[in-house]
């Protein structure tokens, strides 16, 4: 398998300085109306391609429950859903242009588990699910407003397991958890997790799995301290794809992209960023050139996300947004509303 470098790439750095909130960028993602939603350590920003809307935590109850944002998410009616790192849950009201508010509650059994959310998804049903670091998997009742709570420890607070980093429903309706301590699937009939135990020699501390993505030809990719992992759902293959032993720097997030009859992954870890020709088996890693004003603009990834019109947005930690177009195009607006 092979690794050539690749500075041939020109990327556009959006920073505090075109008017993104911080540079320490967490989290991004792009709604059904084309706005890009970036979460950061000082707040929630909305960018239309021209400019940013930043929504903050303040003392006014429908504003966000706190400033740092781990997660956003849109539902299949249009709803995103805010998490925060240890101030909730929020639900944005476009209309009215505020947030509904989740925390935990001691004293209500039905409320939030947890106030760190690291991972919302949306089933098959339509179901919210919502994972937290330290208080397990929550399930959203939309009608009551209420959460039903899965803990593999119940009687143990913040216990290793219960420390969700993704959640993720394949295309077979398998539910897949990815925590601090391994990987599970979780059976929503019998309210049941499952170990999910690869055939790898993979150490017990590198069993951390951050994020699951499923590509266009059905494989499973998960992104751990061990390194990539492919999954073939049919067959049952499985291979480890980037050896943590080839850079020694844990997988981040993952996303697909094509190009004609080539597929790639693109990778983000906290040593930069990397293109995985699938076919071809064949990395190619970008990393930050100070030299060069074009190049990535910091090599700790925390977020990708490809949007509705060929370009790829990276998320750094500390250096802002940076933007590569990897499909070309004769669209240069691709924001379909302002505000």
């Amino acid at each position: 398998m092979s690794y050539p470098q690749g500075q041939q790439y020109k990327f556009e750095h959006i920073t505090t300085e075109q008017g993104l909130s911080q540079n320490m960028t967490k989290c991004i993602f792009q709604d059904s109306k084309g706005f890009i939603w970036i979460g950061t350590s000082r707040g929630l920003n909305r960018y239309d391609g021209n400019k940013f809307k930043i929504y903050t935590s303040n003392q006014d109850s429908t504003s966000l429950t706190g400033a740092v944002i781990q997660e956003i998410f849109e539902d299949r009616d249009g709803n995103i859903w805010v998490g925060t790192k240890y101030s909730g849950l929020n639900l944005y009201n476009r209309g009215l242009d505020n947030f509904k508010r989740f925390k935990p509650d001691p004293d209500n059994s039905t409320s939030l588990s947890h106030n760190h959310v690291k991972s919302i998804c949306q089933d098959k049903e339509g179901t919210i699910w919502i994972g937290t670091y330290g208080g397990g998997l929550n399930k959203f009742d939309s009608k009551s407003e209420t959460f039903s709570v899965y803990k593999q420890f119940p009687d143990q607070p913040d216990h290793f397991v219960d420390r969700i980093y993704d959640l993720y429903e394949d295309n077979t309706g398998v539910f897949w958890i990815g925590t601090e301590t391994g990987l599970f699937t979780f059976d929503r009939v019998n309210d049941t997790f499952h170990t999910f135990d690869f055939d790898l020699d993979i150490p017990p501390l590198q069993k951390v799995f951050q994020c699951i993505y499923q590509d266009e030809n059905n494989i499973l990719w998960f992104g751990s301290y061990a390194g990539l992992i492919k999954y073939n759902n049919d067959t049952r293959e499985v291979a480890l794809y980037l050896s943590k032993d080839d850079d020694h720097h844990p997988i981040e997030c993952i996303t697909g992209s094509k190009s004609g009859d080539d597929n790639f992954l693109w990778i983000g870890t906290t040593r930069g960023l990397k293109k995985l020709d699938v076919g071809r088996k064949k990395f190619t890693r970008i990393f930050q050139d100070t030299s060069d004003p074009f190049s990535l603009s910091g090599n700790y990834i925390t977020d990708l996300c490809l949007d509705n019109t060929g370009n790829l947005w990276i998320a750094t930690w500390r250096s802002g947004l940076n933007k590569l177009q990897i499909q070309k195009n004769h669209f240069q607006q691709y924001f379909l509303e302002s505000d």
